[in-house]
């Protein structure tokens, strides 16, 4: 499961909790894939999680890593990583909780984005993204 492979982080780093891990891992992941995820994708909602629930997904047929695409058009795309948000019953009732209640996702999201950028982010100093 996609979640394992947060433990070395939340180890490493145990003050930021499991929620905050699944936003950032979630935000990169959709940034490194490319969207389209919504038919709104410069707007901020919940329109994500709705979509998430309420469309019906597919393996993409293509040569690149797993992806998934809605049946209706086939232009909207999710991750493995997405799909577990609603096929893991731990992570399915946060889905359909914010699919429901875009204040409470709205809420939830300002803490978990609080506090990364309270806690900023170390890069190691030999690293990619060293100046």
């Amino acid at each position: 499961v996609a979640r394992d492979l947060l433990d070395p982080v939340k180890e490493r780093f145990p003050w930021i909790s499991y929620a905050d891990l699944w936003t950032l891992a979630g935000c990169v992941a959709v940034e490194e894939m490319g969207g389209p995820w919504t038919n709104a994708p410069t707007t901020f909602s919940n329109l994500y999680f709705q979509e998430l629930l309420n469309r019906h997904w597919r393996k993409k047929s293509w040569s690149g890593p797993l992806q998934y695409e809605d049946k209706e058009s086939g232009k909207l795309m999710m991750l493995p990583t997405d799909m577990a948000l609603i096929q893991d019953r731990a992570f399915k009732k946060w889905t359909q909780l914010y699919a429901q209640d875009e204040q409470r996702f709205f809420d939830d999201f300002a803490v978990a984005f609080q506090k990364l950028l309270e806690l900023g982010v170390n890069f190691p100093v030999d690293g990619p993204l060293a100046a």
